[in-house]
């Protein structure tokens, strides 16, 4: 009776913990944000007054920020400017990949190696673009019959 005593005084001091009771402390940030033209005023009366020469010292940089601000544009030209040439940059990456065309879409071949050597035919692979990027994927894998309709091989040697 007294182990069973002791064991359950044991089991019962183990449920509780020796921290002290914690207590937030109040923070030493105001309850708003000061507001108006005096605050504006007095905060900017610290700030120096400097040029972009005298923070950028590079000769070259400054001329190249130089001939940014001479030739800056509407920032809609630029952006225009800037997707005519990621479509450019699309179009002469598109070179590097062999496609067929199904249904007027592009289209190209994927191949698996083959146990034998090489490569076997996997799927016809369908691309169907959106706004100059991959919409979506459409994948044909009866590849023994459609392949050849699209003149690729059955079998690439490795």
């Amino acid at each position: 009776m007294k182990r069973a005593a002791a064991f359950l005084a044991l089991m019962a001091t183990a449920c509780t913990t020796m921290e002290p009771h914690y207590l937030r402390p109040n923070p030493a940030i105001p309850a708003s944000w000061p507001v108006g033209d005096p605050y504006l005023a007095q905060a900017e009366v610290g700030l120096p007054v400097l040029t972009y020469q005298q923070v950028f010292q590079d000769p070259r940089l400054q001329t190249l920020i130089a001939q940014a601000v001479a030739n800056n544009r509407d920032l809609m030209v630029a952006a225009a400017n800037i997707a005519a040439a990621r479509e450019q940059y699309r179009i002469q990456r598109a070179q590097q990949f062999p496609t067929v065309d199904a249904n007027g879409l592009p289209a190209f071949g994927q191949y698996k190696p083959s146990p034998s050597g090489g490569y076997d035919p996997w799927a016809l692979q369908v691309v169907q673009l959106r706004d100059g990027v991959i919409g979506e994927l459409t994948f044909f894998l009866a590849t023994d019959e459609i392949f050849p309709l699209f003149g690729l091989p059955l079998h690439l040697d490795a």
